[in-house]
């Protein structure tokens, strides 16, 4: 019998750098309280794996990618640590797909600077 996997796909998180903080397309707040109940719901808890796509962050701010990270992790989820593991053992395949609606938005050192940031090393 095959094994059926299952997927939970959370898209377009809009995550903003504070908890009041307001998307700024429609004003919209709570994205990261959403996020936080999402990922405590048995259906995203006991799925094969948790694919994020999306805009994730708002506005690219490093806060809001902190939010991410302080989320997954209170969630209990090691899933980017498992996936660095994953491709590490798999180095030799010529061949890997990772799925990303675009970048991840990590802004450049003069738009770091600018927000105030830290600027972030290349991955």
């Amino acid at each position: 019998m095959k094994k059926t996997l299952s997927i939970a796909h959370l898209s377009d998180l809009h995550l903003t750098a504070t908890d009041g903080g307001r998307r700024k397309e429609d004003g919209a707040r709570g994205m990261n309280a959403n996020l936080g109940r999402i990922l405590t719901q048995p259906v995203v808890r006991e799925a094969d794996l948790v694919l994020i796509t999306g805009d994730i962050s708002d506005r690219g701010e490093l806060a809001a990618w902190n939010v991410l990270w302080s989320s997954i992790r209170q969630a209990g989820f090691d899933q980017f640590a498992g996936l660095g593991r994953l491709l590490d053992e798999h180095a030799g395949s010529p061949y890997k797909l990772i799925v990303l609606h675009h970048s991840p938005n990590i802004p450049a050192s003069a738009t770091s600077k600018r927000r105030g940031e830290k600027a972030m090393p290349l991955w």
